[in-house]
């Protein structure tokens, strides 16, 4: 409620400044009413008058003042909990955020926690070759991709942050295995198909790692054994993605993705 006022100060100072003025008028009226006089030495222009003029002048400038403050503050925690470059949750947030989800049933119950470590393929190479500025921009391109498969699996709950360089995590709840793998091949699909640097487009991978949450794990030991299936991934060839603790880690998953066309939306040189 506090907040609401803060954001609207012209408003509520309308709404401040009436009620004011009608608390005013009907203290005059009572108390002329218990001194049984017909009308105050002083007129009602003045007890309607003051307050009119002066509610306005003390109410506004500290209702702004105080959403100047607000505005500060949110702007502030969103820098603190933000990655600047993708927009996306940075690690501070990710991590408060999987905490929440993960003591939500801390006997891993049926809130299925799934963990992905995304990292980008052959990224100094790109940094290299193109510059930086194309670097960023491939960051932000896939963390965009990232972020709207994650959105269009439709987990419980999730969250997908950047934990640094070309290091993007995912969290989710409620998702199945079998949503689990089409996501994360969707991820690589979508990456190598619309993702690209450079001049001529070249394409730019993937390698996704995937972990289930047993009972009893944490999230630093989830995220780890999604870190060591991203490992596992890029060892069998990259744009991919593994299952941590499989036993079929040597055959990590891939489908066949044919160099895609180069298209307008793709990500351009830097």
């Amino acid at each position: 409620m506090f907040n609401r006022l803060l954001r609207q100060p012209l408003l509520y100072t309308a709404i401040g400044t009436v009620f004011t003025v009608a608390v005013s008028f009907g203290l005059a009226k009572l108390l002329a009413l218990v001194a049984g006089v017909q009308q105050w030495t002083v007129g009602y222009e003045i007890i309607v008058g003051v307050p009119l003029i002066v509610t306005p002048f003390m109410m506004y400038p500290l209702l702004a003042m105080l959403n100047r403050q607000r505005r500060l503050r949110d702007d502030l925690e969103r820098l603190v909990r933000t990655d600047m470059l993708t927009e996306l949750p940075n690690r501070r947030a990710f991590f408060e955020f999987a905490q929440t989800v993960m003591a939500a049933k801390a006997d891993g119950g049926e809130n299925r926690v799934t963990a992905m470590m995304i990292d980008v393929d052959h990224f100094k190479r790109v940094n290299d070759s193109y510059g930086h500025d194309a670097g960023d921009t491939v960051l932000k391109r896939v963390a965009g991709v990232i972020r709207d498969e994650v959105a269009m699996a439709k987990p419980a709950a999730w969250n997908v942050a950047r934990l640094g360089g070309e290091e993007f995590a995912v969290i989710t709840e409620g998702l199945g295995s079998s949503a689990v793998a089409r996501l994360a091949e969707r991820i690589c699909t979508q990456v190598h198909r619309w993702v690209g640097a450079g001049e001529s487009l070249e394409p730019v991978t993937v390698s996704v790692g995937v972990a289930f949450r047993t009972p009893g794990m944490g999230i630093d030991r989830l995220l780890k054994e999604a870190d060591d299936a991203v490992y596992a991934a890029k060892a069998n060839g990259r744009d991919r993605w593994a299952v941590a603790g499989d036993a079929r880690l040597e055959r990590a998953r891939r489908t066949g993705r044919p160099l895609p066309e180069p298209a307008n939306d793709r990500v351009a040189t830097g």
